[in-house]
């Protein structure tokens, strides 16, 4: 089963087919799970326009290059038209609970686009390594006493893990646009899975 959670803002309309917010089970039609950013694909047939361009050449890029990391899970995706610099942005993680601490130690990234087949590089906005998240507000093993000492704690049925980020979620009522600097200020939630709580983040960066 794919199940994708999804949050969308787009400024103009959707196919009636596509709904623009909802969480996504089993659908006919969605990407297989190595493919997870192709479901935009699916989903986004939306333009500023509201003429329904799709959004094929560059979701279907975006795919590639996390299929090419060797990746094989999922992910979370959230993204916003900001409206006064023009563009949108996507956020979504590459960190995974399946590759173990080479995976739960990847960053959670934005991609800026002028349209939905246009997008920069990943631009990290959480790393947890450089960041100095581990021992501090995210457990890991060996380091820190956050797991047990949080609750909730793991799983007591499966090996003890280090935490990764997952479902950075915008909130795009805080979104803050710089035009002089072309600075950007984003606020999300991210979750750590260990501890399993949310937190309430935010990333400044150059919009080119």
């Amino acid at each position: 089963m794919t199940k994708l959670p999804l949050t969308v803002c787009p400024p103009g309309s959707v196919n009636n087919n596509m709904p623009s917010k909802r969480a996504f089970g089993s659908k006919p039609g969605l990407p297989a799970r190595n493919d997870a950013m192709a479901v935009f694909t699916w989903v986004l047939t939306i333009s500023r326009r509201g003429d329904r361009a799709t959004s094929t050449q560059g979701i279907s890029e975006l795919s590639r290059n996390r299929s090419s990391r060797g990746s094989n899970t999922y992910t979370h995706l959230s993204a916003m038209w900001v409206a006064d610099a023009e563009r949108w942005v996507l956020l979504y993680s590459l960190a995974n609970d399946e590759s173990g601490v080479a995976g739960e130690h990847l960053p959670v990234v934005a991609r800026i686009g002028t349209s939905l087949w246009t997008w920069s590089d990943e631009i990290e906005i959480f790393n947890p390594n450089t960041q100095g998240a581990y021992g501090r507000y995210m457990h890991e093993v060996g380091v820190d006493r956050i797991h047990p000492d949080i609750p909730p704690t793991q799983n007591p049925f499966l090996p003890e893990h280090d935490g990764w980020a997952y479902g950075a979620f915008l909130l795009t009522h805080y979104t803050q646009w710089n035009p002089d600097a072309r600075e950007l200020t984003i606020f999300y939630l991210m979750s750590l899975s260990s501890p399993y709580h949310v937190q309430l983040m935010r990333s400044r960066f150059i919009v080119p």
